[in-house]
């Protein structure tokens, strides 16, 4: 008896997982949220992880499409708060590249590649925290990130 009821709830699994994958799958690439940003804050264990709606990741690659120059002198992220990290998941993984959005600079880098944008006011940076699912982000990570950003 409990044996089957074990597989019934594999059963049950499995469609829910099957309806889910198919809801993906007959979506328009423009439906489906494929940009992730990551809070780069802690070292050695996974930084808190968020997707972003379709609409703000498309409003996200609109923005890396058009690059500001970048002229200042650049800041490296030490221990603690160091901006925002940004994954395409729609691009394959020899594709990717890594962004990092920290203190008014844009940080791509493409295999062996580096290349500085800038992010005048840190418009980009804000918009990624407004973006911030509060679930993820706790209070206290919230005010370690608000300080943050209001520091020149």
């Amino acid at each position: 008896m409990v044996a089957r009821k074990g597989l019934l709830l594999v059963g049950a699994a499995l469609v829910a997982g099957a309806g889910l994958l198919w809801q993906l799958w007959a979506r328009s690439p423009q439906e489906v949220a494929t940009m992730q940003v990551s809070l780069a804050i802690y070292s050695g264990r996974p930084d808190p992880s968020w997707l972003l709606s379709p609409t703000d990741g498309e409003w996200l690659r609109q923005r890396l499409a058009n690059p500001i120059p970048f002229t200042g002198e650049r800041t490296i992220a030490g221990l603690g708060y160091g901006g925002f990290m940004i994954s395409d998941l729609s691009t394959a993984p020899q594709e990717q590249q890594i962004v990092r959005v920290y203190r008014g600079q844009i940080e791509t880098i493409t295999g062996s590649q580096v290349t500085v944008t800038a992010d005048p006011d840190r418009q980009l940076e804000r918009r990624l925290f407004a973006t911030a699912d509060r679930t993820v982000l706790n209070s206290d990570l919230y005010n370690i990130v608000t300080a943050a950003l209001t520091d020149r």
